[in-house]
């Protein structure tokens, strides 16, 4: 898998992803309210669901044996019913006749809209979900469960001009309903009228000391933390701290753990979480402690957390099949995926696709992504058919891309000159190399390889021209698994050595990740000499790339063309003008290969020394490990070291990698 481009999240859309983590969670866990089990059948469901997150199937029987004899006291439970549904389908039981089991019940429960609830609580598509939450208005207008759900609903799908109207409307028939308190708050949030969300909410508190306000106040703070950063964050987690000492709900929990997060203490809230669950067990602490897990590359743990709501739950589901192939588990993988996309939906296609190639299930990867539009589903794409060595599908595009020198159309020509390699290597050497790549990223998913920490912000390098300069920083991956973003050129200057008359001058270019909280920007400095303090200054290597772009540009072209000698030549003709550009290296390794069989052990050897001093060059490591194999080298221990890289450079968000 190779690092996806730079999402710039605007203010806005941040805004709505937090929301969505505290509020639209509740909608495939606990549908935005309290879980509404009988107070009498609670400690029986509570084993039960333990014995559904143990994933033995031995515990399956016992917890269906436990709520068959709930049912009566449960009837009217949403609940009870999406635990039922989801027990079901872990058993293997046929989706139509658990359903046709609840009608029954609807059917003698004549003013009851937990069933609509349950049918939204379960929809995947937007639309339907909203049609199940008006319809279970209509059935119990006095009701406020669907009401609320609704205004949820609404702003989930950005309509808060809607949203508001309708809580405005709860509130007029019901001014101190608690629901629909915080929802006033949450629209003003939506809007991005975060001050007003917490005068609000202390006003409410003045009068009465609601939990969920001050856990409506530490929504709005954290919220603030994009824009406002870490100071903003002991106000959110005094506000989160008072609404669990007020009341532990599970909500309330996953808010201050947020709040830890941020804070950078996720072992805290790790064991926040943990403690709480262990306390009352609940399926929302349950599905955050396996995100824990998956975070911190405890894989087993998590895929046996996520195993027992995969059937249903799009965050399980995800979590799951992504736990199995990072630990390096194809056969049991393959089938979690497809089940993933149809639980998670459109949404979870993309990663589908990547994990299924990576798998060398080709076919299903490309069918998965049909009619999947999108850059990422592009650039998805053209890696499939990379792996697949089908380099004829990508040949017009590479001709194009052979004349221009812009960073991209470099990832492009990487990508081809890896297809080409690949074909050269034919199935069953394609496969052998799967399966070294398969048994490194077992033992990597195993270790529980945390999340490196960024390194010094400045790196310094030799470069000779302009042109390499600039492409340096997209070279490297932040710890969020992101290439870095380059700026321009600019001299700069650094004291010398302490009690010396001197300077430090170079020539810097800034990389930025922006979305990467950790390590959202680092520094290169090329060429960096000391010279005396007040002395003339003529800064080193920024000229000269007409001449290194003119070859590199040949060598590009002869590439697509098949000429694979004089692509090496024009590409020898390259490094001359700037020796340091490694992925030249690797595309002279790889057409050094395809012309001369004789020639593919050196190739090997060369491709594997190119990237050895880049090891955030996912991309370019990925090549140099098919050049390799493909010249009879020993991968294994390269290997290795690209998916530790990867593992310990990447964000870790279910559902992106």
């Amino acid at each position: 898998m190779v690092a996806d481009p730079v999402v710039v999240v605007s203010r806005r859309i941040a805004v709505l992803a937090l929301l969505a983590s505290l509020l639209l969670l509740p909608l495939t866990a606990s549908p935005g309210h309290a879980d509404d089990i009988p107070e009498s059948a609670q400690k029986s469901m509570a084993k039960a669901r333990e014995y559904l997150a143990s994933g033995e199937k031995k515990n399956y029987r016992k917890a269906w044996n436990r709520i068959k004899k709930l049912r009566d006291a449960c009837k009217h439970s949403v609940d009870y019913w999406d635990f039922f549904l989801r027990l079901g389908a872990a058993m293997g039981k046929e989706e139509a006749k658990l359903w046709a089991d609840i009608e029954k019940v609807e059917k003698a429960s004549a003013g009851c809209p937990s069933f609509e609830i349950l049918r939204a609580r379960r929809a995947t598509d937007m639309t339907e979900r909203q049609s199940h939450l008006e319809k279970a208005i209509e059935i119990a207008p006095k009701d406020m469960r669907p009401k609320l759900l609704l205004v949820d609903h609404l702003l989930a799908i950005d309509e808060e001009i809607d949203a508001e109207e309708l809580v405005d409307a709860i509130l007029e028939e019901n001014p101190d309903h608690v629901g629909a308190l915080v929802r006033k708050g949450r629209v003003q949030m939506t809007g991005e009228y975060f001050n007003a969300a917490i005068e609000f909410a202390d006003e409410v508190l003045e009068k009465r000391p609601l939990p969920e306000m001050h856990n409506l106040k530490a929504e709005a703070y954290l919220a603030m933390f994009q824009s406002e950063g870490k100071d903003v964050l002991e106000d959110a987690h005094k506000a989160a701290s008072e609404a669990v000492k007020l009341r532990a709900d599970a909500g309330f929990v996953v808010t201050l753990a947020r709040v830890l997060e941020m804070q950078d203490e996720l072992a805290q809230a790790r064991d926040l979480v943990s403690k709480h669950n262990a306390a009352t067990p609940s399926p929302m602490l349950s599905a955050l402690l396996g995100e824990y897990a998956y975070r911190t590359g405890d894989y087993a743990t998590a895929v046996k957390v996520f195993k027992a709501t995969a059937a249903t739950s799009g965050v399980a589901a995800r979590g799951y099949a992504s736990g199995l192939y990072h630990l390096g588990k194809y056969k049991e993988a393959a089938p979690a995926l497809a089940a993933m996309v149809k639980v998670a939906g459109e949404g979870s296609k993309v990663l589908a696709a990547k994990l299924y190639a990576s798998m060398g299930r080709f076919d299903e990867a490309r069918k998965v992504l049909e009619g999947v539009e999108g850059e990422q589903a592009e650039w998805t794409t053209k890696h499939v058919e990379v792996l697949a060595g089908n380099p004829a599908s990508l040949t017009a595009n590479a001709k194009e891309q052979a004349e221009s020198d812009s960073l991209v159309a470099e990832w492009h020509l990487v990508y081809y000159a890896e297809a080409l390699v690949m074909k050269a290597m034919g199935a069953s050497q394609g496969e052998a190399l799967r399966e070294i790549v398969r048994k490194a990223r077992a033992k990597a998913g195993a270790a529980k390889i945390a999340t490196a920490s960024p390194p010094d912000a400045s790196v310094e390098m030799k470069a000779n021209t302009g042109g390499f300069m600039r492409r340096v920083p997209a070279y490297f991956t932040s710890v969020c698994g992101r290439v870095f973003r380059s700026g321009n050129l600019q001299p700069g200057i650094a004291p010398g050595p302490e009690g010396e008359n001197k300077i430090k001058v170079y020539v810097r270019v800034v990389g930025v990740d922006p979305n990467c909280r950790k390590d959202r920007g680092r520094e290169w400095r090329f060429n960096v000499k000391e010279v005396e303090a007040g002395g003339t200054i003529q800064l080193e290597g920024a000229g000269e790339w007409a001449p290194v772009k003119e070859d590199y540009l040949e060598g590009c072209a002869k590439l697509v063309g098949g000429d694979y000698a004089a692509a090496v030549a024009a590409f020898d003709k390259a490094l001359v003008g700037e020796p340091g550009w490694h992925r030249v290296k690797l595309l002279r390794a790889a057409a050094l290969a395809l012309s001369d069989a004789g020639q593919r052990g050196t190739a090997g050897k060369d491709a594997l020394a190119a990237v050895k001093d880049w090891p955030g060059d996912h991309l370019g490591w990925e090549l140099a490990i098919a050049v390799g194999h493909l010249g009879g080298q020993d991968v294994a221990a390269a290997a290795a070291s690209y998916v530790r890289h990867m593992e310990s450079h990447r964000s870790r968000e279910l559902g992106r990698d």
